[in-house]
């Protein structure tokens, strides 16, 4: 009998909480689904896990399942993993904290980082 991959997430302990179970289950085990990795960086539960973001890079990747012809193994491995540039942005007084795409983020935004209180010439140059 085939594992679904939301199957194998949990019983990893890798899903802590899901809106609606069951529906993912049923989407994973129809087509490939690309994953995005991410969080709040104003969140109260943020842990050394959120380290690999912090440093500058949010991950994507898609998750295949593969099982043997009899069945018997099966195999989850991540394909098309991607590193996007990020940039961790805070407001005077570490206020606003947001992470932004570094695609996305601006020179006005540059302008306005709290970083620039202690190192002025923060820019994106």
């Amino acid at each position: 009998m085939s594992t679904n991959v939301f199957d194998t997430l949990e019983q990893r302990g890798l899903v802590a909480q899901a809106t609606d179970a069951e529906a993912i289950r049923k989407l994973l085990g129809s087509e490939k689904v690309t994953f995005y990795i991410g969080f709040d960086a104003t969140a109260d539960s943020l842990h050394v896990g959120h380290f690999l973001q912090l440093v500058g890079y949010t991950f994507a990747f898609d998750l295949e399942q593969t099982v043997q012809p009899d069945g018997t193994r099966e195999e989850v491995t991540a394909t098309n993993v991607r590193a996007y540039p990020t940039v961790t942005h805070y407001e005077s007084g570490y206020g606003n904290i947001r992470s932004y795409m570094l695609r996305d983020y601006t020179e006005e935004l540059a302008a306005a980082h709290g970083v620039r209180a202690k190192y002025p010439s923060f820019s994106m140059d």
